[in-house]
């Protein structure tokens, strides 16, 4: 989601930040360019039942690894022929 999210009240800057998104069945996604600078936030919310802080941040890696390898690629990679850094399992 990207917003012009620049904030400036009379020369006092401010940074925003996410405080709510909608509730996720399973798990999801979200990338928000949070800051005036161009930095984008990546966010993995999942549904608590489902998903143990562990489970969660094995997940997180694997997304961040695999945005990593794509960042790194040549530009004409095929998607299939993508390698991220294998992601531990995450134990019980």
């Amino acid at each position: 989601m990207k917003f012009d999210y620049r904030l400036d009240f009379a020369g006092a800057t401010a940074s925003m930040r996410t405080m709510s998104i909608p509730l996720t069945i399973d798990m999801t996604v979200y990338f928000f360019q949070t800051a005036a600078d161009g930095t984008t936030e990546v966010i993995l919310d999942v549904h608590p039942e489902l998903f143990g802080p562990r489970e969660t941040d094995t997940h997180m890696d694997g997304i961040l690894a695999l945005l990593d390898a794509i960042e790194k690629a040549d530009p004409h990679t095929p998607v299939r022929d993508l390698t991220a850094a294998p992601v531990p399992e995450a134990a019980g």
